[in-house]
């Protein structure tokens, strides 16, 4: 999850919101699109490990689970095929971008615009 928004401490309600949308999009994308390696045996051979892994997605691993119902396995692609990689990328990066500007706003308060023509006027003088 901190790889998609940050190292940033959001302690407010609306960055709680924004991160409640976020996370099950961030689900979906990784389950569903992102192939991930998993070690499938390993070797020492004197000193050395090797190792052999497969690289899948966690979507297509479950569908070749023995242990899964078909009507389970077909209501799974059934929810897959609703997916849109593209509108589902484009939706975490807008909530990610408004996610930092909520983020910004709370520690880079602007003052209203009498305040800071006020401000610039003083230093303008000066």
């Amino acid at each position: 999850m901190r790889s998609q928004v940050g190292y940033r401490r959001y302690d407010t309600d609306a960055e709680y919101h924004i991160l409640a949308e976020l996370m099950p999009l961030i689900s979906l994308k990784n389950n569903y699109f992102m192939p991930t390696m998993r070690t499938i045996k390993k070797m020492r051979v004197g000193g050395k490990v090797h190792r052999k892994y497969e690289i899948d997605t966690p979507y297509n691993r479950i569908l070749k689970s023995p242990e899964l119902t078909k009507e389970k396995k077909q209501e799974i692609a059934e929810h897959k095929g609703s997916l849109s990689y593209l509108k589902l990328l484009q939706e975490i990066i807008r909530l990610q971008l408004k996610l930092d500007q909520v983020y910004r706003k709370k520690y880079n308060h602007f003052p209203k615009d009498e305040e800071r023509s006020k401000k610039l006027l003083f230093f303008a003088v000066i």
